[in-house]
């Protein structure tokens, strides 16, 4: 039996709403970390810690450290 051709290397996926998405090791990983981060400040917000302009600015910061590729399309950036 033979094997099939093409590249057999894993690769992590993402399904979100029919979108599917696949990305790197590092950039799963980095998305992990900008997605995690984004909850923690969502949380802050909504409890009073923070205000809507730091939210806005963590998020910036979050996009820049990160660079996310699924976390930038759903992002409140992107919305305004």
């Amino acid at each position: 039996m033979e094997s099939p051709a093409g590249n057999i290397a894993v690769m992590n996926v993402i399904f979100q709403k029919g979108l599917v998405i696949i990305m790197s090791q590092k950039q799963f990983e980095q998305e992990k970390m900008y997605q995690t981060s984004m909850h923690i400040f969502r949380s802050m917000l909504t409890t009073g810690i923070i205000t809507e302009a730091d939210y806005k600015e963590a998020e910036r910061i979050m996009q820049e450290k990160y660079n996310p590729t699924v976390g930038a399309l759903f992002s409140d950036l992107a919305l305004t």
